[in-house]
């Protein structure tokens, strides 16, 4: 279930996702399971995962074709300063359970 997700990720002391799509996503599962577990991602710049890390705020896009710089630069960031961490890890992002999300889904293509 959503919540033994959220539980397994803190478990395991996950800070940070990592989606790096080599081409456009739609919707992401993953990311709304780490958005609802506090938890920022990186995501590439395409598609919707870009978008909804961009409008919560909830974690960093990198370039599709190279993200491994920005990634770097990321980390060493946030290990230098975990300020901002800990304030993406405070935001707080209402998702809709997974029956609430499917309607949204097909709400956007129907």
């Amino acid at each position: 279930s959503q919540k033994n997700i959220s539980k397994i990720l803190r478990r395991h002391q996950i800070d940070l996702g990592l989606l790096l799509s080599i081409w456009p996503e739609t919707y992401s599962f993953t990311l709304t399971e780490l958005m609802q577990a506090g938890i920022p991602a990186v995501v590439t710049d395409l598609g919707a995962q870009s978008e909804r890390v961009t409008r919560t705020g909830m974690g960093w896009t990198v370039n599709a074709k190279k993200p491994e710089v920005e990634i770097r630069k990321i980390i060493r960031s946030v290990l230098r300063s975990p300020v901002t961490m800990r304030r993406m890890q405070k935001i707080s992002v209402s998702i809709p359970p997974a029956q609430g999300q499917i309607q949204q889904i097909k709400n956007l293509y129907i």
